[in-house]
């Protein structure tokens, strides 16, 4: 079902902006492999429908191969952000591998984290809104019909970009906020993002979920945007806060589904789309299609996503150290770092890039070891493969 979910998002998109012609619309995503990929697929459809989509990416992402292709295809473009002196992007993917390693050794507690978010988000508000005014012009001047803004708490710059265009938008968003969106989801019965609770919460788990949903709200409220950033674009229309903007959105489209979701109240103005990525597959690579079929007793696929494709030497021996224990099964994963330091048996396949929707359909995959990203996970659903999560 889950490659036809996007089919619904496209069809409100194009309502919001009439039905019968082309219309240009402006995608936002974080500039993150997982995030892109999902703006990719909408562009895709977007580009079947004949409208004309742009995903709007920092100067320094690399767009994979596979994905400019299907620009092609499909006649959607990548607009790029000029970079600044500082590269902002640089400073975004060191701060994510800081982030992970962090994480990995269990000392990254999450003020730390929102310390992060608030430093990246202020340099890349600094980069988009203040140093790039020839850039912005421009795309005032391509008049847009439609944005769609990947909405995160340290993501709200975005929003003052749509509103200077002077056109509506829409919010993608893997962590919607209930107040926001003006929808009830009480935390005595909806489990938050952060109390890793299910819907069927004790009494005891109703308290911890309302109190850990409640700090992880005023926390997030460290990350702000630079107010002579907001002041200057209160000109180009009265708004009183970015939240506000935030909230002017005339569509949420949730990264969720029933299927793996607790249950939860859904308004008219909201749509789940979980499983964007997810298709049948596409012909593999000649080298890993070999490596698969050659595996007599199966296949197991090791991935967490393009924010965590390298380790320090501790933690990769000790994978190598668990996987050697695997030897009736090959293994492929993705892994971007390894040297010559490390001996990596021939039953394991380290690779830097990886068409991870496609090796899972292959029949012989028997389990995805992951780190249980949005898309990995509607993708090892949909091929029916089984997941161990890290």
């Amino acid at each position: 079902m889950f490659p036809f979910r996007w089919l619904s998002i496209v069809c409100v998109m194009c309502a919001l902006v009439a039905s019968s012609v082309s219309y240009k619309i402006l995608l936002f995503p974080i500039g993150q492999g997982s995030h892109v990929l999902c703006n990719v697929a909408i562009a895709r459809e977007l580009g079947r429908r004949q409208h004309e989509a742009h995903i709007l990416i920092d100067g320094g992402y690399q767009v994979a191969e596979d994905m400019a292709a299907e620009a092609k295809k499909f006649n959607f473009t990548f607009v790029r952000l000029a970079e600044n002196r500082a590269k902002t992007y640089g400073v975004t993917a060191a701060a994510i591998v800081k982030v992970v390693q962090r994480m990995v050794a269990s000392e990254y507690p999450f003020k730390e984290y929102l310390k992060d978010c608030a430093h990246w988000s202020d340099s890349h508000a600094k980069l988009l809104l203040l140093e790039n005014e020839p850039f912005i012009e421009k795309l005032k001047s391509a008049r847009y019909d439609l944005a769609v803004i990947d909405g995160f708490f340290f993501t709200k710059h975005f929003y003052l970009l749509a509103h200077r265009l002077g056109i509506p938008w829409v919010t993608y968003t893997d962590f919607p906020h209930s107040w926001t969106m003006r929808v009830p989801w009480l935390p005595s019965i909806v489990p938050g993002k952060f109390s890793f609770q299910s819907e069927k919460m004790s009494f005891s788990g109703r308290i911890s979920n309302i109190w850990v949903s409640s700090i992880a709200k005023l926390d997030e409220q460290m990350v702000k945007v630079p107010d002579d950033i907001v002041k200057q674009y209160q000109q180009y229309g009265a708004f009183d806060s970015v939240d506000e903007l935030m909230e002017r959105s005339k569509l949420w489209i949730l990264t969720s589904d029933v299927i793996i979701d607790s249950p939860k109240p859904i308004m008219p103005h909201m749509i789940e789309v979980g499983g964007l990525t997810t298709q049948p597959a596409k012909e593999l690579p000649e080298d890993i299609q070999s490596f698969l079929d050659g595996a007599e007793d199966g296949v197991i696929l090791v991935s967490f996503g393009t924010m965590v494709s390298s380790f320090s030497d501790i933690l990769l021996t000790k994978f190598l150290e668990a996987l050697n224990r695997i030897e009736r099964h090959r293994i492929i994963w993705r892994l971007t770092n390894v040297s010559s330091e490390f001996q990596i048996p021939d039953f394991i396949r380290p690779v830097h890039w990886l068409p991870q929707n496609d090796i899972l359909a292959h029949p012989k995959l028997k389990l995805f070891i992951t780190h249980c990203g949005n898309n990995g996970q509607f993708e090892a659903l949909y091929h029916g493969v089984n997941i161990y999560i890290l």
